[in-house]
């Protein structure tokens, strides 16, 4: 599963290194664009990656060429994510407050 993981960082970041790796947990959805089930997975990490950077994704799936822009935020000054990311993004708070 790590191997999947770092396979997913490296293709929608560039992002090549990747440690202290925390499951956060996970959220199963129907997609009505999709027409399936959807099963999504979150996780903590630290990257060795640029305080801002873009990237462009190189995949033979459907978001080949789609561009990322990347920059890191303390996670207070974080606005509210929508639905189930915001629950996430709070298990994030919850940890760095540990």
């Amino acid at each position: 599963m790590l191997d999947a993981l770092y396979r997913e960082i490296m293709e929608e970041s560039g992002i090549r290194k990747a440690h202290n790796i925390v499951f956060l947990g996970e959220h199963a959805y129907y997609s009505e664009t999709l027409k399936q089930h959807v099963q999504r997975y979150y996780y903590q990490l630290d990257a060795d990656a640029p305080e801002a950077f873009t990237h462009v994704v190189q995949s033979n799936d459907e978001d080949n060429g789609w561009i990322f822009h990347y920059s890191w935020m303390d996670l207070e000054s974080c606005p509210p994510l929508y639905s189930h990311l915001g629950e996430h993004l709070d298990k994030l708070r919850h940890l760095a407050n540990k």
